[in-house]
């Protein structure tokens, strides 16, 4: 089981991110949208719908090692259809 965060940006697209943040492993499901990003509730840790960090507020740089997976995702018959496996495998 991972928990998923499921979310859209502001023109609607659909996203799905790993549903942790990896600092404290804070549900982002439970997290709040800054425009087409989700804030981390915990630390305000930002990321964007690819799953990169794009803010951390108590630091200025952001390691390129802090991310979250995001899952390929398709929205047909008002179904959103999620691949959990390999990106590169995902039709």
């Amino acid at each position: 089981n991972e928990p998923v965060a499921f979310y859209r940006t502001e023109d609607g697209r659909a996203v799905a991110l790993e549903g942790r943040c990896p600092h404290r492993h804070f549900p982002l499901g439970k997290s709040r949208l800054v425009g087409d990003n989700i804030e981390c509730m915990y630390h305000g840790i930002t990321f964007s719908p690819k799953g990169d960090c794009v803010r951390i507020p108590s630091q200025g740089m952001v390691p390129a090692s802090c991310k979250v997976k995001a899952y390929p995702l398709v929205e047909r018959w008002k179904w959103l259809w999620i691949w959990m496996g390999d990106p590169a495998l995902a039709d």
